[in-house]
């Protein structure tokens, strides 16, 4: 006695397995309309809003935007896709209240024109079954607030046009299995299981050490807050009821074949 009969719910596209699906929830109210105007043969054709019911766009301020917004069953959260078409102002925004999952079986492609900034505030892992390249056309920086480990299974093979400065505060070890050698300007220092030798005679206790650049890499960027745009003072003026449902009108336009809005109750 509290419940209706199932009814089914027009989607903007279907097919067997795939196309759009959205369920209208208790307390939306929805347009059912009756196929052939058969009172035994109800669909939901549509949802509209109402005074208890807002949209979530603070219109007419919004007006040129177009959202997707979900909210979470039995809490507070919620999933969107929003558009903003405003001139100069344009923008797709994404909100997720868990987690995004993207799976893509082959090629993935990414053109970003201006800047691009990531925050993230815990972990980040990056697995690569085959090659890695990364090219910079000005200055790449590295920064950890504790060690940096860097391994290579055969080479690790480092070449600079200008200038290689190692620097630590405490100490350098160079550590070579088999072989080490320094060379410079014609000259070479080679220290292996035969023992040290040098091209030339070394001058002890004279000369004076050349100095490095340093480090003058510079840390990301901050990233700017995200919001969603929720509705304002509006949700808490704006709720009055929409008006009871007739039920006399309402046999009446099942009878007639018309179109009816239902309000759904919790």
């Amino acid at each position: 006695d509290s419940a209706s009969c199932w009814v089914r719910v027009t989607q903007g596209w279907n097919g067997n397995g795939f196309g759009f699906m959205a369920i209208p929830r208790i307390g939306q109210e929805v347009i059912v309309s009756y196929l052939n105007g058969d009172i035994d043969r109800p669909i939901v054709t549509g949802c509209v809003y109402n005074g208890l019911n807002r949209p979530p766009l603070d219109l007419p301020s919004a007006k040129t935007r177009t959202t997707f917004k979900t909210k979470t069953h039995k809490g507070e959260g919620f999933n969107e896709l929003r558009f903003d078409d405003a001139k100069g102002s344009e923008e797709v925004f994404i909100h997720a209240q868990k987690d995004i999952k993207t799976q893509v079986l082959n090629d993935e492609t990414h053109n970003v024109g201006h800047n691009q900034t990531h925050h993230i505030k815990n972990d980040a892992h990056l697995r690569i079954d085959n090659e890695y390249r990364v090219q910079a056309g000005n200055n790449i920086s590295l920064s950890t607030g504790q060690k940096l480990h860097i391994k290579a299974d055969d080479a690790l093979l480092t070449q600079s046009g200008n200038e290689i400065h190692l620097s630590s505060g405490a100490k350098v070890v160079i550590d070579a299995g088999s072989e080490l050698t320094i060379q410079a300007a014609g000259h070479f220092l080679k220290i292996d299981a035969g023992g040290i030798s040098s091209s030339a005679a070394v001058n002890m206790g004279s000369g004076s050490p050349g100095n490095g650049s340093g480090w003058g890499g510079k840390l990301p960027d901050m990233l700017d807050k995200l919001s969603s745009i929720n509705v304002t003072e509006a949700e808490k003026v704006l709720t009055t009821p929409p008006e009871k449902i007739c039920i006399s009108c309402l046999m009446k336009a099942a009878l007639g074949g018309s179109a009816m809005v239902i309000r759904g109750q919790s």
